[in-house]
């Protein structure tokens, strides 16, 4: 556990930053560095696998900061897992006790794209919106992505795909062949139990701007509805299902703006993960709805024209 600082200040407008990270202290106090502001607080998760050394003077920056928390109960997050969704809720859980009125999540790979007054400024004359991209989760058999999803168990939460270690290396291979398996017994009708009380799953991007309000529905939800929580375990890439379906069934959906205020590329010569955002992509980055981006590579040219022309 850990304390939270309450405090108010004479601000038009709060705001929280979530970071749930397996960077290095380095580059995440870079992040708060250039979204630090006297209105401003962050939440700070490092991932379980994360060795931070005891002498590493960047955490130890971080924590002298009066307005950032780091958590100390830190677990494993493994891609395409329900421990994002975990992490995320641990995060929330201490950000709602403070007096911030929106709540931003970023990744250690993210970077403001707009100063820190351009951002206060466009959240104040957008107060009320809740800015988190929702549609329709395809669970028809033709688009199998969606459907193996949320149909077949999932194991992503107990492996690192990035790791060469022999257990990693072995959960990866039988998650393969569960899955494989599974998708062999679907048009059998085995399949996981479905979510009965939704007709219909939403979707969206894990990188979200929540109203603190909406933030606080979300953690009441999920603990008066034990079964929905449950359901999301061993489904793939649940963060991007979890926070969004909750929301279309609430009364904060009519508020939601369909717009999470952040830029992804994804270039199409590449795999399915978003990739890193460079020069090419600076006209995207500019546009008037664009706060925050990812991925960002430390010292890159984009990276330098951000330091000249909107942190200076």
């Amino acid at each position: 556990t850990c304390s939270v600082n309450i405090y108010s200040c004479s601000a038009v407008m709060k705001q929280a930053y979530l970071i749930s990270t397996h960077h290095p202290p380095e580059r995440i106090h870079y992040i708060v560095d250039k979204l630090q502001d006297e209105d401003n607080c962050f939440f700070i998760h490092f991932d379980k696998k994360l060795t931070i050394a005891p002498e590493d003077p960047y955490y130890h920056k971080l924590l002298q900061l009066d307005n950032v928390t780091v958590l100390q109960d830190r677990i494993n997050v493994q891609w395409g897992g329900f421990t994002g969704v975990l992490a995320t809720l641990m995060l929330l859980r201490v950000a709602v006790e403070t007096d911030a009125e929106y709540i931003h999540i970023i990744s250690g790979q993210c970077l403001p794209v707009k100063s820190n007054a351009y951002i206060n400024d466009y959240m104040e004359r957008h107060r009320g919106k809740e800015y988190i991209c929702s549609s329709d989760m395809p669970l028809k058999r033709e688009y199998g992505w969606g459907y193996n999803r949320v149909h077949i168990y999932h194991l992503h939460d107990y492996y690192n795909p990035r790791s060469s270690k022999p257990a990693d290396v072995i959960i990866k291979y039988l998650n393969s062949l569960l899955r494989k398996v599974q998708r062999i017994l679907l048009p059998l009708g085995i399949r996981r139990k479905y979510i009965p009380f939704y007709p219909q799953l939403k979707r969206g991007s894990a990188w979200w701007s929540l109203s603190a309000d909406c933030c606080r529905y979300i953690l009441d939800y999920i603990n008066k509805n034990p079964d929905f929580y449950n359901r999301f375990k061993y489904t793939q890439l649940s963060d991007e299902m979890f926070f969004q379906t909750i929301i279309h069934d609430s009364p904060f959906r009519d508020k939601v703006a369909d717009n999470n205020l952040r830029f992804l590329w994804f270039d199409p010569n590449a795999n399915t993960h978003a990739s890193h955002v460079g020069m090419n992509q600076l006209g995207e980055l500019m546009k008037e709805d664009v706060l925050f981006a990812r991925k960002f590579e430390p010292g890159s040219d984009v990276v330098a024209y951000l330091e000249e022309h909107i942190y200076s």
